[in-house]
C-alpha cells in the first residue's frame, strides 16, 4: 500500500473524531459568537453615537465660548442702562447672532438670560413661540446655575415647542472696568443660552441597523424618547427605558434583549433586539457546521495530502518571501504565486497592498513637501532645497540670492470679500511669481540639480524666491523690480479686480549670512524694512536693519514690562491764549525713559505700540492720568483749564474710544467740553463711515476734537467740512517759516482764514520766537503753543506754578490766572 494511502487510513479516525467532537462544540461557539456578535454590533453602534454626542457637545461648547467672548456681546451684558442697551447696544448684538445662526443653522435659537433666569434678548432663524420667556425653574438652567463650570449642556426638550434639542448655556462672568475696576474680580452678568436641533444625532440613528428588527434610539435619563427613526415615538415614554441611572447595562424582557449606554450627561443610547433574531443565525450557521463537518470528514481525509504537499505549503512559503521583501522596504516587489484561486488572491492583494503602500507614501511626502493650496514647495521643502543649494553655491563659489515678499494689506482682502477670494488670490500669485521669473528656469513646482529659481510659499500670505547661481548681487533686485513691475497691473480674482502689492527683503549669500536660517530671518527683517519705508517696494538686507530690528524687539519687550509696572510719564505743555498770553489749556505729552537707554523718542515709542496693540492699555491709561490730574489743577486755579490728549487710529478703529472716554471724565469728574481729542489727518483719509460715527458719538459727549499737525497731509475743505472738527492746529514747519524780515508766511494766514470761515479755532504749535507770537497773534491766531511759550513741564512743575500764583480777580468777575513759564 502506499505511503499516501497510509496517510489517509491513520488519518481518517484521527479526523473523524476531532471533527466530530469539533462540530458539536462549534455549535455553541457559533450560537455564542452570535450573540456576542450582536452585542459588538450594538456597542459599535453606541461607541459612534457617544463619539458624535461629544463632539457635537464640545464644538457647540466651544462655540458658546467663543460667542461669549465677543465684545458686542459683553458691552451688551455689561451695559446696565436699559435704554442703552435696548436702542444702541441690541442691535449690534442681534446682528452678531444671526450671523453666527447663518454660520451653524441648527443653532435656531440664541438667548441672553439674565442671572435670575429672565430672557432679555432672542434670535431665532424662524418663527418660534416664546412661551417661557423665565427659564428659572427650568430644569436645564436651575442645572446650569449650579454647575461648577462655566459651560453647561443638556439634552433636553425645548419648552417653547416640545421638540427635542441641545441646549449650551454658557455663564457670563465679566469685569465692568467702570464698577470693578479696584476688585477686577469677574461677577455673573448673565447667561448665553444656545439651543440646537437634533438632525445630526437624527441622520446618523437612521443610518444605524441593529439585525432585521432591532431598533437604536436616544433616550433622556427619564425615559422620554429624543431621537427615534419613528417620528410618532420622538418624546413618548419607552417603558423598557424607564428612569435611568446606571452609566450602562443590558435585560431582558419578553422577547426582546435591551443595551443601555450613557453617552453624555442625560442622554442614553438604547438599542432593542429580539432574542429570536439574535439566535436565528446560530440555528442556520449550527446546521452549516453539522454538514461541513460531515463533509470535511470525507473531504480532508482525499484532499489533506495534496493540500498539504502541493497547494498550501509551497504558495505559503513563496508568500512569506514576499512578505519579506516588502518588510524590507521593497513594496513594488512582484508577486509570482500560481495555485488555488484563494491562493492567487492572496498572491495578488499582496501585490495591491505593496502598490498601495507605495502610493501612499508618495503622497505623503507631496503633502510633507508641498503646500496644498497653491502647489508650490512648503517651508520644509524650500529650507531642504536652499541647505542644498547653500552647499553647492559654497562649494563653486558662487552668489546666491533670496527674496522673501510679502502681500500688503492682504488682511484686508480677507476681512472685506471673504476667504475664498483670499485663497484664490494666493493662487494667482503663485502663478504670477511663476510667469514672472525666466521661462527657462525651473519654478516652484519642479526641482533638480538644474534648477536655476525656487518659488515656494512659507505660509499665509508669504513667499520665498530663492535665486541661485547670480553674476552680481544687482540681479537679485532686477528679479524682484519685474515682479514688482508685473503687480502694477490689476489682477482679475473671482470677478474682483485687485490691485495688489508686495513687499520684498533680499538678502545675499555669502555677503548677508552663510546658513539658510540666517539668510531667511534677514530676508524677513528686510522685508519688513521695506513696509516700514512704504510698502510696494523691495530692500536689500544691511547688519543696520538687523540692529534695528533687535532694538526694536527689546524696545517691546521692555515698554510691556513699563506698561505693567507703569514705568511711563506724563510731560504737560502749556498753552496760551494768543490775545491775553493766559494759560488756557495744557497737551498731555507721553514720556518713557529706561536707565540704560535714557528717553525714548515718541516717534519710536508710539508705532511700536501701535504694532503691537498696548496704544490701546496706554491710550486708556493717559486719558485717565491726565483728566484726573488737569481736574486737580482746575480746583487750585479756580477757573477751567482744558486738555488736550492725542489719539492714535488704532485707538479710534477699535470703536470703543467714546466708553473709553466717557469713563475718563466721569471718573475725573472733567467736564467734556474742556477735553480735546487731537487726531491727524491720516486718521481722517484712512476713515470709514464707522470711524465718522465714533467722532459723532465724541461730539455729542460733549468733547472736541482737533486737527493736529494740519497742513502735512492732504485733507481736503471736504474732509474738514464733513468731519466734527472744533480746532485746526497749524503744523510746526509752516510756524518756522514766519522769520523776522524773510520767510513765506502766506500759508499760515490763509490757514487761519479758512479756518475762522469754517467756524473753528486756530492753535499754532512750534512758537519759538516772540515775532512768531505777535505775527500769528495779529493773523487772529486762537492759542499759542511752543518753547516760546513753555516747554513740556512735569506734573510737578505745573502744579507748583499754580499754587504759586494766586486766582485774581479780573475785570467782570471771571477768575484768571496768569502765569509766566520762562524758559
Amino acid at each position: 500500500m502506499k505511503l499516501r494511502n497510509q496517510i489517509l487510513l491513520a488519518l481518517i479516525p484521527l479526523i473523524a473524531l476531532p471533527l466530530g467532537l469539533i462540530g458539536s462544540v462549534a455549535y455553541q461557539q457559533v450560537r455564542a459568537y452570535a450573540t456576542q456578535t450582536a452585542a459588538i454590533q450594538i456597542e459599535s453602534a453606541l461607541d459612534q453615537t457617544e463619539l458624535l454626542v461629544k463632539s457635537r457637545v464640545a464644538a457647540m461648547q466651544a462655540n458658546a465660548l467663543s460667542l461669549a467672548q465677543n465684545p458686542v456681546l459683553q458691552r451688551y451684558v455689561l451695559t446696565e442702562d436699559e435704554l442703552d442697551r435696548y436702542t444702541l447696544v441690541q442691535p449690534s448684538l442681534l446682528r452678531l447672532l444671526q450671523s453666527y445662526q447663518k454660520v451653524y443653522p441648527e443653532y435656531y435659537e440664541i438667548r441672553i438670560l439674565l442671572p435670575d433666569g429672565t430672557e432679555d434678548a432672542r434670535s431665532t432663524l424662524e418663527p418660534l413661540p416664546n412661551l417661557t420667556e423665565d427659564e428659572a425653574q427650568s430644569a436645564y438652567f436651575q442645572a446650569a446655575r449650579q454647575s461648577p463650570e462655566d459651560t453647561f449642556s443638556s439634552f433636553t426638550f425645548n419648552p417653547d415647542n416640545d421638540e427635542p434639542a441641545l441646549i449650551v448655556v454658557q455663564r457670563l462672568d465679566l469685569v465692568d472696568r467702570s464698577t470693578d475696576a479696584l476688585t477686577r474680580s469677574p461677577k455673573t452678568r448673565g447667561y448665553l443660552a444656545i439651543t440646537a436641533r437634533l438632525t445630526r444625532l437624527l441622520e446618523h440613528v437612521n443610518s444605524i441597523k441593529i439585525a432585521n428588527r432591532g431598533q437604536f434610539f436616544l433616550v433622556h435619563s427619564n425615559g422620554r424618547v429624543l431621537v427615534h427613526a419613528d417620528p410618532e415615538k420622538t418624546g413618548e415614554i419607552y417603558p423598557a427605558a424607564g428612569p435611568l441611572s446606571d452609566a450602562r447595562g443590558r435585560a431582558a424582557e419578553g422577547d426582546e434583549q435591551f443595551y443601555f449606554r450613557q453617552l453624555h450627561g442625560d442622554i442614553y443610547g438604547f438599542a432593542a433586539v429580539p432574542q429570536g433574531e439574535l439566535l436565528a443565525p446560530s440555528r442556520r450557521i449550527g446546521w452549516l457546521v453539522g454538514s461541513a463537518t460531515l463533509l470535511a470528514i470525507l473531504l480532508t481525509s482525499a484532499g489533506v495530502y495534496w493540500l498539504l504537499t502541493r497547494l498550501v505549503m509551497g504558495p505559503i512559503s513563496r508568500l512569506s518571501n514576499v512578505a519579506r521583501e516588502i518588510g524590507h522596504g521593497n513594496l513594488l516587489a512582484p508577486v509570482k504565486v500560481s495555485g488555488a484561486p484563494e491562493v492567487e488572491a492572496l498572491a495578488g492583494a499582496f501585490q495591491e497592498m505593496g502598490n498601495n503602500l507605495h502610493r501612499s507614501t508618495e503622497q505623503a511626502r507631496y503633502l510633507a513637501y508641498h503646500d496644498t493650496l497653491t502647489g508650490l514647495p512648503n517651508r520644509t521643502m524650500f529650507l531642504e532645497y536652499l541647505a542644498t543649494a547653500l552647499a553647492g553655491a559654497r562649494r563653486r563659489g558662487e552668489l546666491l540670492g533670496l527674496l522673501f515678499l510679502d502681500l500688503d494689506n492682504f488682511k484686508q482682502v480677507n476681512d472685506s470679500l471673504g476667504h475664498s477670494v483670499g485663497d484664490e488670490l494666493l493662487i494667482t500669485m503663485a502663478d504670477l511669481l511663476d510667469h514672472c521669473l525666466r521661462s527657462a528656469d525651473v519654478v516652484g513646482r519642479v526641482t533638480g540639480n538644474n534648477a536655476k529659481q525656487v518659488v515656494s510659499r512659507l505660509g499665509g500670505d508669504e513667499f520665498t524666491v530663492l535665486l541661485p547661481h547670480l553674476k552680481e548681487s544687482y540681479d537679485a533686485g532686477v528679479v524682484a523690480q519685474r515682479i514688482l513691475q508685473q503687480l502694477a497691473q490689476p489682477l482679475e480674482v473671482v470677478g474682483h479686480k485687485l490691485y495688489v502689492s508686495v513687499s520684498i527683503g533680499i538678502t545675499l549669500f555669502p555677503s548677508d549670512a552663510s546658513d539658510a536660517a540666517s539668510l531667511l530671518k534677514y530676508a524677513d527683517i528686510a522685508m519688513y524694512h521695506a513696509k516700514r519705508q512704504g510698502k510696494n517696494g523691495f530692500q536689500y538686507f544691511s547688519p543696520l536693519m538687523d540692529a534695528n530690528a533687535t532694538r526694536r524687539l527689546d524696545l517691546e519687550r521692555r515698554l510691556r514690562d513699563a506698561v505693567a509696572r507703569e514705568g511711563l510719564d506724563l510731560a504737560y505743555q502749556p498753552i496760551s491764549d494768543a490775545r491775553s498770553g493766559e494759560l488756557v489749556g495744557v497737551e498731555a505729552l507721553l514720556r518713557w525713559s529706561e536707565p540704560d537707554l535714557g528717553a525714548i523718542a515718541p516717534d519710536e515709542m508710539i508705532p511700536i505700540a501701535e504694532e503691537s496693540g498696548l496704544i490701546l492699555e496706554i491710550g486708556e491709561w493717559v486719558l485717565r492720568r491726565a483728566c484726573s490730574q488737569v481736574r486737580a489743577w482746575q480746583q487750585i486755579a479756580g477757573r477751567p483749564i482744558s486738555l488736550s490728549v492725542n489719539v492714535s487710529s488704532v485707538q479710534v478703529n477699535r470703536g470703543d474710544l467714546p466708553r473709553v472716554v466717557e469713563a475718563a471724565l466721569r471718573d475725573s469728574g472733567l467736564p467734556p467740553e474742556l477735553l480735546q481729542l487731537e487726531i491727524t489727518e491720516s486718521s481722517i483719509l484712512s476713515s470709514s463711515e464707522d470711524t465718522l460715527e465714533i467722532f459723532k458719538q465724541l461730539r455729542q459727549q460733549g468733547v472736541r476734537i482737533s486737527l493736529d499737525d494740519f497742513g502735512t497731509g492732504y485733507s481736503s475743505l471736504g474732509h474738514l467740512r464733513n468731519f466734527p472738527i472744533d480746532i485746526i492746529k497749524i503744523d510746526r514747519s509752516f510756524v518756522s517759516d514766519i522769520q523776522e524780515g524773510g520767510g513765506n508766511p502766506a500759508i499760515i494766514a490763509a490757514i487761519i482764514a479758512m479756518g475762522q470761515n469754517l467756524g473753528m479755532q486756530i492753535t499754532a504749535e512750534g512758537i519759538e520766537t516772540s515775532f512768531q507770537s505777535g505775527f500769528l497773534r495779529e493773523r487772529g491766531c486762537d492759542f499759542l503753543q511752543g518753547f516760546f511759550i513753555s516747554r513740556p513741564r512735569p506734573a510737578a512743575e505745573i502744579q507748583a506754578k499754580l499754587q504759586a500764583v494766586p486766582a485774581t480777580r479780573a475785570q467782570g468777575g471771571a477768575t484768571t490766572t496768569a502765569i509766566p513759564f520762562p524758559e
